[in-house]
């Protein structure tokens, strides 16, 4: 867990920001779909990920340019649409300070970087 806050605290200032947490769970959600690590979303990889009843038609969706990949900013456009950033990042920073201690980031489950919904 220690590798996971340094990895979105990428000013290292020893805490970690709205926006740094943006970026650190979108990084982690496309990487974590991108099982094979070739800086694109297929649509077998993307079946695997996507819990949803026609995840083609999701794929799609997501597949702005109609490439049959998704790259990180497509991925990122649409995680920005149905993600709630805020809601999960108040949740976390538990003194209300607006960032999160390494003991507060590290608290977050699992899920959390991978409750997008599409």
């Amino acid at each position: 867990m220690k590798e996971a806050f340094h990895s979105a605290d990428t000013n290292y200032d020893g805490k970690v920001t709205l926006d740094e947490f943006k970026q650190h769970v979108r990084q982690e959600g496309f990487k974590n779909i991108d099982r094979d690590g070739d800086k694109k979303i297929d649509t077998n990889e993307w079946k695997a990920a996507v819990p949803a009843p026609k995840p083609e038609s999701h794929f799609d969706k997501v597949d702005k340019d109609s490439d049959k990949t998704i790259s990180f900013l497509e991925f990122s456009d649409k995680t920005d649409k149905h993600y709630d950033y805020g809601e999960v990042f108040n949740s976390l920073d538990r003194n209300r300070d607006g960032s999160l201690a390494p003991d507060e980031f590290n608290a977050r489950p699992a899920f959390t970087i991978l409750s997008i919904k599409f």
